[in-house]
């Protein structure tokens, strides 16, 4: 597998959010599925393999953050912005 490095902030998801190895393995190995992202994060990949997503910097080959692909298997803290809509009705 090719050496990829992950920032503080994607190790920290991953242990906050259980995920195993084999998951981000599978998703720097063999995603299932490969997109980028737009706006100001543009020339960010997103790649998914089973329930997990792994944000990167293909060109420094750096892991930026683990998330869960299904918004469904987020925590509130995961979508601060959910706790603000409800406040805000």
């Amino acid at each position: 597998m090719t050496e990829w490095t992950f920032t503080k902030h994607a190790l920290g998801r991953a242990l906050d959010r259980l995920v195993k190895p084999e998951e981000i393995r599978a998703c720097l190995e063999s995603p299932t599925l490969v997109y980028g992202q737009g706006g100001p994060y543009k020339g960010r990949t997103i790649r998914q393999a089973g329930r997990v997503a792994l944000v990167v910097d293909p060109q420094s080959k750096t892991v930026l953050s683990v998330v869960f692909k299904q918004p469904a298997d987020w925590t509130p803290e995961d979508q601060p912005w959910v706790a603000e809509q409800k406040g805000a009705a």
